[in-house]
């Protein structure tokens, strides 16, 4: 399974996993990535990073490592909360079974598999295992009355906070269960634990920290974004209804809800969904009144939800399979206490084929995750609405040889339904760009883009890359790339782009040479730039020693580039050969 979307800022674009040493750079990845903020979930990325580089297997077969121990963690919270007093006469012998179920049902639940297979999403897997081994940890130490199981506890709760921010609801649900299963009131479990406590609320300091210190604002998150909490609000009420309905019946799961859904929640779905999630409530606060466990495990649905589902808007992203790893944990657990209650054995057959059937919708599922064309289609036609699924699957088609008339169909499609739709239309024009004929179409649309998005060093850059090809235009590319190293000086493709144009033009292969050596000063290890730099050097008497160390420099960065290797050859023989000086 290859990396998708965020994968490639996450991973292959993030500087900060590339040595594992550099703990310091490690634990403090760059604002661009989506594990700013979160140093734990970076050091895992490192890890997978030392052992296998960008290879996808490695990380997946964390991903996997990381989900079954969640479960183990979750089998065996299930079972001592079930063992203490209050609860184990209820199920008479059974704790074992019903945990058993309960954890398998979560485990192979088709929900999952965003937070599982989509390796970004580690962050909600590894803190669900934190979050849940916390929990554990902490029932364990009340159980058996030891402090290293309290420790422990502390300490993963800390781990947690340095892997999401969701964690934060982690001492609310220890008091909670305390509360419930425990010590029977609050009074009674400040007396009894009140220092275990105050280390609990102490690691919301760390969690301040690294909101605050990484600017958690600036990640398109809270009240800093053109969301208001309103508008979220009403957004996430049909969004817990639909996270039910998912749980209950998980048909037509999508890769990416994006913002279409603000346009949605129109007043019809938020008085449904409003309705569904008061019945739930009213429902857990039933089931609390009356001290049983599915009471709070229901309650706890709502508490595991609530950072992203609540006052905080997450803009760009208002529903996210991911995000019910934990929560799902609360419902699955609620349906099992309850089914298992008062039925009796015969009950577990019937689990047994939900089970089978959970399982084989998800690795159904998984099989869209083969590729980035499978997920972005799947994704499209599961919602045709959304501009921005078309663009992504356009992009996706776009990478793959033979498929640029496909990709332009699903860039139409995109500005069909978002006319000012910026990335679709700079990729509509860079999917004609690779269409034989369709050279002044591209040109239509690159302008056009430059319309929609006049800052676009990119749209420019294409711009000019394209009237560079057509001899008619070549005069107008001159400053078309001049621009675009305006708007992005330090953009080695520009420098690179505009001096294989310039070299074109022997008398100016002085400039050509310059700009090739700015990009190079960018990006040291830019292959095109020294394979072009070689080329230049190689046609010059005093020049070939240096091509040739350009063109060793342009395998070493890509050691399957043929063109470099070829003209390596050649240069190494003429030098070799007798009179060559």
């Amino acid at each position: 399974m290859p990396l998708l979307l965020d994968d490639l800022v996450t991973i292959s674009a993030n500087p900060s996993i590339r040595n594992l040493h550099h703990l310091s750079a490690v634990l403090n990845p760059p604002a661009q990535v989506y594990s700013v903020g979160r140093p734990l979930l970076n050091f895992t990325f490192a890890l997978n990073y030392a052992l296998g580089g960008e290879r996808p297997f490695g990380y997946h077969a964390l991903n996997l490592v990381i989900h079954v121990l969640s479960t183990l963690a979750l089998f065996g919270l299930i079972c001592e909360l079930l063992q203490t007093p209050r609860v184990k006469p209820v199920f008479a012998g059974e704790e074992l079974m019903v945990a058993f179920f309960a954890a398998l049902l979560w485990a192979v639940h088709p929900l999952q598999t965003e937070a599982v297979t989509y390796i970004s999403q580690r962050a909600e897997s590894l803190m669900g295992l934190c979050y849940i081994a916390t929990l554990f940890c902490f029932v364990r130490g009340a159980r058996l009355n030891r402090w290293a199981w309290f420790a422990s506890a502390v300490l993963l709760c800390t781990a947690g906070m340095a892997t999401k921010e969701v964690m934060v609801t982690a001492p609310l649900l220890v008091l909670g269960i305390d509360r419930l299963f425990l010590s029977g009131t609050f009074r009674e479990c400040f007396t009894a634990r009140r220092w275990l406590y105050i280390s609990f609320l102490s690691t919301w300091l760390l969690l301040a920290y690294l909101m605050i210190s990484t600017r958690i604002w600036d990640r398109d998150i809270g009240t800093a974004t053109h969301v208001t909490i309103g508008r979220y609000l009403a957004t996430e009420i049909p969004v817990v209804a639909d996270y039910l309905k998912l749980a209950l019946w998980p048909s037509k799961l999508a890769f990416y809800y994006g913002p279409e859904l603000y346009a949605l929640a129109d007043r019809t779905w938020v008085i449904v969904g409003g309705g569904a999630t008061i019945l739930a409530l009213i429902a857990a606060a039933w089931l609390m009144g009356r001290k049983m466990p599915a009471g709070y495990l229901l309650l706890s649905f709502f508490v595991l939800l609530a950072p992203t589902s609540s006052f905080v808007p997450v803009a760009e992203q208002p529903m996210a399979e991911s995000r019910m790893y934990l929560p799902l944990a609360a419902l699955v657990g609620v349906g099992v206490v309850i089914t298992c209650a008062g039925a009796g054995r015969r009950i577990y057959r019937y689990l047994g084929l939900c089970a089978a059937a959970c399982l084989a919708l998800t690795l159904c599922r998984n099989r869209d995750y083969r590729s980035e064309i499978a997920i972005w289609g799947d994704a499209a036609a599961k919602q045709p609405a959304s501009p921005r699924l078309h663009n992504n699957f356009g992009r996706a088609l776009a990478a793959v040889p033979g498929h640029q008339e496909e990709a332009a169909a699903e860039f139409r499609a995109a500005l069909r339904l978002n006319p000012n739709y910026p990335f679709a239309q700079f990729n509509l024009a860079l999917s004609l760009s690779a269409m034989p004929g369709q050279e002044e179409a591209a040109i239509h649309e690159f302008q056009a883009a430059i319309r929609l998005e006049p800052t676009s060093a990119e749209a420019h850059l294409g711009y000019a890359d394209m009237l560079a090809r057509l001899p008619r235009r070549a005069s107008q590319a001159g400053s078309a790339y001049k621009h675009a190293i305006t708007l992005s000086p330090r953009s080695a493709t520009a420098h690179n782009n505009y001096g294989a144009f310039l070299a074109r033009q022997p008398e100016h292969e002085a400039e050509a040479r310059h700009e090739y050596e700015m990009a190079l000063s960018i990006q040291p290890d830019y292959a095109d730039a020294h394979f072009n730099l070689g080329v230049l050097l190689a046609h010059l008497p005093s020049g070939r020693s240096e091509a040739i160390r350009h063109f060793k420099a342009a395998l070493e960065a890509r050691p399957d580039f043929a063109a470099a290797r070829h003209n390596l050859q050649v240069l190494l023989r003429r030098a070799d050969a007798p009179g060559s000086g």
